[in-house]
């Protein structure tokens, strides 16, 4: 695959991983101030963005993809446990499991990053604006 297709690529993984880390920081933060239902559905969007990490793992070069292979699905695994299994768990328990998603992410982000940067600046910055706009018209 053409390395500039993965970076954009990449990019959109970012992105995934970004909603995964919000998602997961959120929990992590107000998990007793939010009702069961705000959990699963924050839990869910979660989850779906890690799945979408995983699908995209083909598009990365051979080196990202097996260095941030284990990140992801490791990320993946902490959100289906917590989507299953988070109700039942300890305080302790799941403080672990946001911090084991947070160290992943942070791994997986150095990588990920290091693909994009090599898009041209001007590439880059178009990339950032269409996020801009995307966001704003989900907000």
């Amino acid at each position: 695959m053409d390395e500039s297709v993965s970076a954009v690529l990449a990019h959109g993984l970012l992105n995934s991983l970004a909603v995964v880390n919000g998602g997961m920081h959120t929990l992590g933060k107000a998990w007793h101030g939010l009702a069961e239902e705000q959990r699963r559905e924050i839990g869910e969007l979660a989850l779906s963005q890690a799945e979408l990490l995983a699908d995209g793992l083909d598009a990365l070069p051979p080196t990202a993809r097996h260095r941030v292979a284990n990140n992801v699905f490791v990320i993946k695994g902490v959100c289906e446990t917590l989507k299953t299994e988070g109700r039942y768990l300890d305080d302790a328990d799941r403080a672990h499991l946001f911090e084991v998603v947070a160290r992943q992410s942070r791994q997986a982000s150095e990588v990920l990053e290091h693909v994009v940067r090599a898009l041209p600046d001007d590439v880059l910055v178009l990339l950032d604006r269409l996020d801009d706009e995307r966001v704003d018209i989900a907000g």
